[in-house]
């Protein structure tokens, strides 16, 4: 196959689909398959290259509506090989209606595929603020060295490095398919899951689908991996991991706040009434769990107001509890307005100064009773 990007849709082409399972037995079967079986591995997990490319010209879109709005100019290089990763680029200048800076060198290669969409790339360093550089002009001192040229042209660095291997290095983890960023100042460095090799969700699902008699791996470095390779990729082999369906857009940390979602207003709930702070983390609890409970955690009590049927539990270093009627009028978990009951418990927060759980409500918590 060569360096591919396997899709269920290939199935459909006029030489393949006789060979395809996917609607049944197979016409034919074919004898030999070569495969590229560079991520033949359950940990090669990323999304669809349609996917990664989505995002990064989402990215672009954005940050392009927020320099016209701030008045502003942002400069996003995206790192590729000899080849490949060119669609990323037609998607970026069909999207935003821009162009696209290479080098000679390179714009010499570009020639050579013979792209319908060749026009978009440029030698005109002026005319484009999206470059595209090799992948090794992306380290750091290239970086610093770039940005220190062009930082009385551009305010904002954007730097996109698509590579499935991009988050394998990574000090934090991140999660199979997702982008990680790092930031210095106005330099973003965006790692994306991207990639001209089949990912194993793809390579499984071909091998699923399509009839043949032998498979033979292209890529692997021992007889070991040869062998475990045609393990992962035979039927026997269960593999439950889903694939990536869709990129999470990380709003803050590349600087979009513009974009993110709203945080939920608390305005007319019982976390209202209770006089917590936002961060505050509250739960309604019975009187017969409330006790297992401090029982659980070892914390000395004493029932001060039987009469209460539920009671509030408070993650906070320490509540102290007042049973008098509220001066806020009490509302349902629905925001909806009843009528006040006397002998509500309003919690007050003390000072952070000890660290226990406490239960407020018909409990008071009291380390010189007895269990």
């Amino acid at each position: 196959t060569g360096d591919f990007r396997f899709d269920e849709n290939m199935l459909e082409y006029t030489y393949l689909k006789p060979y395809s399972t996917k609607h049944g037995k197979a016409l034919k079967t074919l004898t030999k398959v070569y495969l590229d079986t560079t991520y033949a591995h359950p940990e090669n997990i990323f999304p669809h290259q349609k996917l990664a490319r989505d995002f990064i010209s989402n990215v672009v879109e954005m940050r392009m509506k927020l320099d016209k709005e701030h008045l502003t100019k942002s400069l996003f290089v995206v790192g590729t090989y000899t080849i490949g990763k060119e669609r990323i680029l037609r998607d970026i200048a069909s999207r935003n209606h821009c162009k696209v800076f290479v080098k000679k060198k390179k714009h010499e290669i570009l020639k050579r595929l013979k792209l319908n969409y060749e026009s978009i790339f440029t030698l005109m360093q002026g005319e484009a603020d999206v470059y595209l550089v090799d992948m090794s002009d992306l380290h750091w001192k290239n970086v610093y060295e770039m940005k220190q040229a062009l930082k009385n042209t551009y305010n904002h660095f954007f730097i996109f490095k698509p590579s499935a291997m991009a988050n394998r290095h990574s000090k934090k983890k991140v999660a199979p398919g997702e982008v990680s960023v790092g930031k210095s100042k106005e330099v973003y460095t965006i790692n994306v899951p991207y990639s001209e090799h089949s990912s194993f969700h793809e390579l499984k699902s071909f091998c699923d689908h399509v009839s043949y008699t032998e498979l033979i791996p292209t890529v692997y470095s021992s007889p070991e991996e040869l062998c475990a390779i045609k393990g992962y990729l035979s039927p026997s082999f269960s593999f439950d991991m889903k694939e990536p369906k869709k990129i999470q857009m990380p709003y803050d940390r590349l600087g979009f706040q513009t974009f993110s979602k709203k945080k939920k207003n608390t305005k007319g709930t019982l976390f209202q009434f209770f006089g917590g702070k936002k961060k505050t983390q509250k739960k309604t609890m019975k009187k017969e769990s409330a006790i297992q409970h401090l029982k659980k955690k070892s914390i000395p009590f004493s029932c001060e107001h039987p009469e209460s049927d539920i009671v509030v539990l408070s993650s906070d270093d320490e509540v102290e509890v007042k049973k008098e009627e509220s001066p806020l009028k009490p509302m349902s978990l629905f925001g909806k307005i009843r009528k006040s009951t006397p002998n509500r418990i309003q919690a007050k927060k003390s000072p952070k100064k000890k660290k226990r759980t406490t239960i407020t409500s018909f409990i008071k918590v009291s380390p010189k009773c007895e269990k």
